[in-house]
This record gives structure tokens, C-alpha cells and sequence, in this order.
């Protein structure tokens, strides 16, 4: 997926410095938005976090990500709801739905399913 005004694929888009954007992602200082999963090997070498539109597999993590690579996908927001990333000068601050609410007895845990 093309960012808006990108004019081709790789391009940076008119008035944002630095994004570069082609079918499979966007990247940007430090930051990578994943859309499909052949851009992960590339994206997770070179980010400190990367927000996939995929499921990221254990597997994968494991052999294209360091440790310290925050990756947000699926699997993450599902378990942990919404989440907030503030960039501060001692590094990315992560706030997630869950560390906000806590566990609740009326909010459903990831992978359990209501009772028909």
C-alpha cells in the first residue's frame, strides 16, 4: 500500500521528511509499519519498532528481530488492547488498554470465546 501523495513505490511522501513507503510497508526514524509479512526480515534489522498489519510468528521474531525490537502486531493487540508509544529523550515510552484498565472480569481474555 502506497502512502497518500507517494508518487511511486520507495518515494518519499511530499511533506513528511524521511518516510519512505512501497507496497509492503513505510518506514521512518527508527519506526516500521509492516503490511506484508516479506518485509519484516528487512524492516525488523533496521527498526527499534515495528507495528505489523501481520501476525508476527515467534519463529520469525526470533530469527529476523533483536531482542530489543518492540514489535506490535495482531497477536499483541488482541492480548493487550490499544496501545500508546511516546518517544521521550530516554527512549519509547509503551502504554498499553491493559496497563491502563487491568484485568477485568467483564473483558475477555485473548483467545477465549463468549459461550453461545
Amino acid at each position: 500500500m502506497e502512502a497518500a501523495g507517494a508518487e511511486k513505490p520507495g518515494s518519499t511522501t511530499p511533506g513528511s521528511p524521511g518516510l519512505s513507503c512501497d507496497p509492503l510497508g513505510c518506514a521512518a526514524d527508527g519506526l516500521a509499519i509492516v503490511l506484508r509479512h516479506e518485509a519484516l526480515e528487512e524492516d525488523c534489522r533496521r527498526v527499534g519498532i515495528v507495528l505489523s498489519a501481520v501476525t508476527v510468528s515467534r519463529r520469525a521474531r526470533r530469527r529476523y528481530c533483536a531482542d530489543d525490537v518492540l514489535i506490535v502486531d495482531r497477536q499483541r493487540l488482541r492480548r493487550l488492547g490499544a496501545h500508546s508509544i511516546r518517544f521521550t529523550s530516554e527512549g519509547p515510552v509503551v502504554e498499553t488498554d491493559w496497563d491502563r484498565r487491568g484485568r477485568r472480569p467483564w473483558v475477555a481474555l485473548a483467545g477465549s470465546r463468549p459461550a453461545d
